[in-house]
């Protein structure tokens, strides 16, 4: 839950370094982008672990990266019924926040209340106006020629925290949307 009056200014040269767990689902691009930024020295973050409601296993790009770098990586499978919210909350209550890196699970009021801090989302689309599932064809559908990605707290109304940042790409007569278009590569680095 965005709390700005409990939000507090870091200077990076003299904090420490935020602790963040990653929340991802099954599309690893955005994850993928998130951990080779933080790699690279571009996310100064300590990655405490990543949680997944999809099972990478170890022969995976993903998963040897986390190995090789020494970041947990928890598969907690999930159901509409159990989001095993309870689990999650466990693993990350060390964290000053969590980022949600195309994690297609909608958390629960119980659970923003519960952890208490901020949550940050990196969705896949422009907000306020392509919300949900499927923005990039949302876009398309509406004839709309700029598309891209949206970071933004989350809150319990479904991609209507205050955002953080965006990036646009102009779409120039494109008559199918490309599966490999990553529109949220560059919002990593706000």
């Amino acid at each position: 839950m965005f709390n700005a009056m409990k939000s507090v200014v870091r200077v990076p040269i003299l904090d420490p370094k935020y602790k963040i767990s990653v929340l991802a689902s099954k599309q690893d691009h955005c994850l993928v982008d998130l951990l080779h930024g933080w790699q690279d020295g571009r996310l100064p973050v300590d990655i405490t672990c990543v949680i997944s409601n999809h099972d990478r296993g170890p022969n995976t790009h993903v998963f040897r990266f986390l190995e090789r770098h020494g970041i947990p990586y928890h598969y907690l499978h999930t159901t509409k019924e159990n989001k095993r919210e309870g689990e999650i909350l466990d693993l990350v209550q060390d964290t000053d926040f969590l980022v949600l890196a195309r994690y297609m699970q909608i958390l629960s009021g119980n659970f923003l209340k519960s952890y208490g801090k901020d949550i940050i989302n990196i969705h896949h689309g422009l907000l306020p106006s392509f919300k949900g599932g499927n923005p990039s064809k949302q876009a398309f559908d509406a004839g709309v020629k700029l598309i891209g990605a949206t970071s933004h707290f989350v809150t319990e109304e479904l991609d209507a925290g205050p955002i953080i940042g965006q990036m646009v790409s102009i779409v120039l007569f494109a008559s199918v949307i490309s599966p490999v278009f990553n529109p949220w590569l560059p919002i990593l680095e706000i």
